[in-house]
């Protein structure tokens, strides 16, 4: 059974949306966290949830899909794959600068989600790491640990942990 991936859609158009999750069922393995058509909404929402894949349409009313990116990428977790997901093919290299892990054009084919879907299968890491190795490297030279929140950095004295736990 492959891992369970966790997805989060921003999109104003609600019909796409619809379309994406219900192409989106066709992989049992998927499940959807949320779907937002202002991504003014979606901003907390995808921060506080650290999806495996963030789909985001590029033109939207408020800001776009590239701006939202911009204004959390700083507080996505390394993991989280961004799927830039538009109608326009105009936006490839703005999305390539933005570190954008894939490009999924409108109107798309399955086969198109499906090879993105096995993507990011082939770029988790198949084994976890050694906790006691990831903690050490997060700390720094003063005994002190930096968290990364949903609301930003925070450091806290190793003397003041007393119990970490990962549920992610």
């Amino acid at each position: 059974m492959d891992k369970e991936i966790t997805i989060i859609i921003v999109d104003d158009n609600a019909g796409a949306i619809k379309r994406l999750c219900n192409d989106l069922s066709n992989f049992p393995y998927v499940r959807i966290l949320g779907t937002f058509q202002s991504p003014e909404k979606a901003k907390k929402y995808i921060v506080y949830e650290q999806p495996d894949i963030l789909f985001l349409d590029v033109e939207m009313p408020e800001m776009s899909g590239l701006e939202l990116l911009k204004s959390i990428q700083a507080e996505l977790h390394r993991h989280t794959k961004v799927v830039i997901y538009t109608a326009y093919d105009k936006y490839i290299i703005e999305a390539l600068r933005a570190s954008a892990f894939d490009y999924l054009l409108k109107p798309y084919l399955l086969e198109e989600l499906a090879a993105i879907i096995e993507r990011y299968h082939s770029h988790v890491p198949k084994t976890t790491e050694n906790i006691e190795k990831s903690l050490r490297g997060l700390m720094t030279q003063e005994n002190v640990f930096a968290l990364h929140t949903p609301i930003g950095l925070m450091l806290v004295g190793i003397d003041k942990i007393l119990l970490f736990q990962y549920a992610k």
